[in-house]
């Protein structure tokens, strides 16, 4: 898994927690690697905190240029295993989440797969904050 973040520490630490709960079936491995794109590496002391504790394998990397570009590059760099995921530092999956993404690989034999980023306001924006134009 991929992280790409920039000085949104309880973000990152909601969705470390919602990746640890991840209900894979013993199906697959997966690890984390997050980027820092602050050059103060204002979230290192968070994830070095939290991958002690962690059963999941977490690296830790900054880049100090902000361009999400290079920070994305960057976690492709670090990263190992059959499959790469993205998944922003504001964003929490479900439980299932990677095991659905796996068996929808698996089941139409695809070399990637995309889903919907469905928004979770903490309160209700106005109308006209979320409305749709079609041109």
């Amino acid at each position: 898994m991929c992280i790409c973040t920039y000085k949104r520490p309880a973000y990152l630490l909601r969705l470390l927690s919602e990746l640890e709960k991840q209900e894979i079936e013993g199906l697959f491995d997966y690890s984390i690697v997050i980027v820092d794109n602050d050059k103060s590496e204002s979230a290192k002391q968070l994830v070095e905190s939290y991958a002690k504790q962690s059963k999941i394998a977490i690296n830790y990397f900054m880049q100090p240029e902000q361009n999400i570009s290079l920070t994305r590059n960057k976690a492709v760099e670090n990263s190992t295993g059959d499959f790469l995921g993205f998944i922003d530092d504001d964003e929490y999956p479900g439980a299932n989440w990677l095991l659905e993404l796996y068996n929808a690989i698996n089941e139409h034999q695809v070399d990637g797969i995309l889903g919907p980023v469905l928004p979770d306001y903490e309160k209700a924006p106005p109308q006209v904050g979320i409305k749709r134009t079609l041109f």
